[in-house]
């Protein structure tokens, strides 16, 4: 290497360390702004703010992120927040709340439920098209911690029934209450002519489509209209009882 390209590579070094040692500097002399909150919408801002545990002024390198992050995270909404911060000063927090799946019914007070089995406020103000659950228990901490691998817990049976129901926005509106029954498993009331639709435990993903044919190809006959439950536990086969019985 020549003599030229050696003063090249040491000038260009220096001064990529002062450039590093300037821009170390300015965050520490930086303070902060203002704090904005994002992505919040059953969590006011007011509540946000008082939980957040600092205020304008205090020097970004004494911000201590984790430890503002966990009264955040403990509103009973908010699943995880996340912090960015810009060259202003400005501290941005993107706020990931919990997405409702139902409502819990059978409480007093009535309360939101996610996906995660996490009971929640009712949220007032918003409009929510959730159905209503019943007597169906939430995991407990350590299921919620091994929820890849409890398949057969009331819940996680439900959930996936919803869940599967959630790709058909039009048809999810026919499931209006649900609830859990250890001889039955899964069982449904609908909104179309209050039927009762039983769905048994396990693939509630096959079982939605079989619904989702049935209400499609069977309910618009005229024949239908005595149908009191459809039971869909049986393999490759689905069985409409009538008010007789039969």
């Amino acid at each position: 290497m020549n003599r030229n390209k050696i003063f090249l590579l040491l000038t260009g070094l220096t001064l990529l360390g002062g450039a590093v040692a300037v821009g170390v500097s300015y965050e520490r002399s930086m303070t902060l702004r203002s704090v904005h909150f994002e992505g919040a919408v059953h969590t006011p801002v007011e509540t946000l703010e008082d939980a957040f545990l600092a205020s304008p002024g205090i020097p970004i390198d004494s911000l201590q992120l984790d430890q503002l992050a966990e009264p955040l995270r403990a509103l009973p909404h908010i699943k995880d927040v996340r912090f960015r911060l810009d060259s202003r000063g400005r501290l941005l927090v993107d706020i990931h709340e919990r997405e409702p799946i139902a409502v819990l019914a059978d409480r007093n007070p009535a309360a939101l439920v996610d996906a995660d089995g996490v009971a929640m406020p009712m949220v007032y103000g918003v409009p929510l098209d959730l159905p209503l659950l019943y007597g169906v228990p939430l995991p407990t901490k350590r299921e919620e911690s091994t929820a890849d691998t409890r398949p057969s817990t009331p819940f996680s049976q439900v959930r996936d029934l919803i869940l599967a129901a959630s790709k058909r926005p039009l048809l999810q509106k026919s499931l209006s209450e649900i609830t859990w029954s250890e001889e039955q498993g899964v069982v449904a009331m609908s909104s179309e002519r209050s039927l009762l639709l039983i769905f048994g435990r396990g693939d509630m993903t096959t079982k939605w489509h079989h619904w989702e044919e049935f209400a499609v190809k069977v309910l618009p006959r005229e024949e239908s209209a005595s149908y009191r439950s459809v039971d869909f536990r049986y393999r490759d086969q689905v069985v409409a009882r009538t008010t007789g019985g039969s």
